[in-house]
């Protein structure tokens, strides 16, 4: 993405590697800008939800984390983490 921004307006570019993912195969491109415009700032009407979208899930985080802390805290003796589990369910989520 960064060469396609820093290309010049009609000025053939590449080869860029392509990185492989689960579902592409990598290789290399090459491509041509045909023309940029330049970016405008969306409008607030645009942007609002988003914005109180990700503020509220920001707060969420943050709360949810604080009431683990203080559970941690409170329960630490009958707290046993399962390492083995959690290495299981993150091995499963990756596929």
């Amino acid at each position: 993405m960064t060469e396609a921004l820093a290309a010049e307006v009609g000025v053939l570019t590449g080869p860029v590697p392509i990185t492989a993912t689960p579902h592409r195969q990598g290789g290399f491109s090459l491509f041509e800008v045909l023309e940029k415009t330049p970016e405008k700032p969306k409008p607030y009407d645009a942007v609002v939800k988003q914005v109180r979208y990700w503020w509220t899930k920001g707060e969420e985080n943050r709360l949810y984390n604080e009431l683990i802390d203080r559970l941690r805290e409170k329960h630490a003796a009958q707290i046993s983490i399962h390492e083995d589990h959690l290495a299981a369910m993150y091995d499963a989520a990756q596929l």
